[in-house]
């Protein structure tokens, strides 16, 4: 169990980090790979927020996406931070980007929280203690089906490789529910599947830092959140995500065995 105080001053951080995004997000853009770029955005979200993790608790490891910081030990608590999910949005000015940040005690996520700083939505999550947005309780879609339900996808961006299975599950998804959303942030396509406005959500391919936190979210107000496989998510490196209202999820599962 987290002391509230020390959740509080968590939450305190994230949100005075988001001021960072009223600069100018679209500074300096690099190129880090393909289709795959950073901003001076990412980076000042990201130092700010590493720099007052360290004075909370300097004894808590650190993970990132930028700066070469990617490395997760289970055998440490670990911060799992990304600064700005949702970069390309910040360059094309979207208003539809995220701070996620999820506490990893001896491999297991025991704290998740994703800002978004356009709408002034805080969701957060304390393993055992169920999520919350913005202070109230919340809870995974009530449907019992993809067909009740706007589902939402990722497309993978980065790994264009994936491209023809990543439109296969966007069409075999689309052909089973209301429709489909494509937000372009993980983080906030998670955070909405945990508040009941989406029933699910699904790509192919992420990294820790982007569904730590969400994953959290969504467990703790009642849902499932595995591979497209159903296998547990691993904390070391890429995975595909399937992540939703438990039999939302389980119907998923068995339309999305053989992409």
């Amino acid at each position: 169990m987290l002391d509230k105080i020390f959740v509080d001053k968590i939450l305190e951080i994230i949100r005075s980090a988001s001021e960072i995004f009223k600069g100018n997000g679209r500074a300096n853009i690099e190129e880090k790979g393909e289709y795959d770029y950073v901003t001076d955005t990412d980076k000042s979200v990201q130092e700010y927020i590493k720099g007052h993790l360290a004075s909370l608790a300097p004894d808590v490891g650190f993970m990132g996406e930028e700066n070469g910081e990617g490395v997760f030990y289970a055998d440490r608590d670990m911060w799992i931070l990304d600064p700005v999910d949702g970069t390309t949005n910040l360059i094309c000015d979207l208003k539809a980007s995220a701070i996620s940040l999820a506490l990893s005690r001896k491999g297991t996520v025991t704290f998740g929280v994703i800002y978004n700083p356009y709408l002034d939505e805080m969701f957060y999550a304390v393993k055992g203690e169920g999520a919350y947005l913005n202070g109230k309780k919340i809870s995974v879609s009530s449907k019992t089906s993809p067909k009740q339900c706007a589902i939402a996808i990722g497309t993978a961006p980065y790994t264009r490789a994936l491209g023809d299975r990543t439109f296969n599950l966007a069409r075999r998804i689309f052909d089973n529910c209301i429709d489909i959303r494509r937000f372009g942030a993980a983080s906030l396509d998670l955070a909405y599947t945990a508040c009941g406005r989406f029933g699910a959500f699904a790509e192919l391919s992420l990294k820790p830092w982007d569904f730590a936190a969400g994953k959290l979210l969504i467990e703790e107000a009642g849902g499932v959140v595995t591979d497209i496989s159903g296998n547990e998510l691993s904390l070391y490196g890429g995975t595909s995500i399937l992540a939703g209202a438990k039999s939302i999820h389980k119907e998923l599962l068995i339309l999305l065995s053989d992409i």
